[in-house]
């Protein structure tokens, strides 16, 4: 297989499978042999789809059957603008989730964080990816359970910079988003994350 790694018969969820990751992701394991449990927050009809809701902690009962080698969690709820709300849902609903992956012998918890995550974030969305990230490495067994993975912004067909792109096709002038505060804008395609 020229050096590719095969997960033939290596069962992996996907939390958030219907979004923007989540969605690339479930369909490049399934592409390298990997058994994908897509958790969703609408339920599907199709083979592997387990309904999921991180907002209510809840997920079909046996979405985490074993044996699932590892989840990865691609969910996130961007409705929440406040912070308290953020942490209700996204910070607890990960923590649920986290209980859950222990419980039923899941061996690695895959979190999708962002570059944005730090201490001194100004965004709910920054400060509750920094909390679970803070959560996750907080665990007696965070060395071989947790993995953190922190992209700028993900670009490809699709999510929120398919979007702005768009937007900017249809204005006059193309605005500076970050030049202008001397940053740089982070960002990593799809098919390499």
């Amino acid at each position: 297989m020229n050096g590719a790694m095969s997960l033939e018969n290596t069962t992996i969820a996907v939390s958030g499978s219907g979004g923007f990751i989540g969605r690339y992701l479930c369909r490049a394991l399934s592409a390298k042999g990997a058994n994908v449990r897509s958790l969703v927050r609408y339920r599907s009809e199709l083979p592997g789809d387990f309904q999921f809701d991180l907002s209510q902690s809840s997920m079909q009962p046996d979405a985490l059957k074993p044996p699932v080698r590892a989840l990865v969690h691609c969910a996130w709820d961007l409705k929440s603008q406040e912070l308290s709300d953020s942490s209700s849902t996204n910070v607890e609903g990960t923590q649920w989730l986290i209980d859950k992956c222990l419980a039923a012998g899941v061996e690695q918890f895959v979190f999708i964080s962002s570059m944005a995550s730090h201490a001194e974030a100004k965004s709910a969305y920054g400060l509750t990816k920094f909390e679970v990230e803070k959560r996750l490495l907080a665990l007696p067994n965070a060395a071989t359970f947790s993995t953190i993975i922190a992209p700028g912004t993900v670009i490809g067909k699709g999510g929120v910079f398919s979007k702005a792109r768009m937007m900017v096709k249809k204005l006059p002038i193309i605005p500076v988003f970050y030049g202008s505060q001397g940053r740089r804008l982070q960002t990593v395609y799809i098919d390499d994350l």
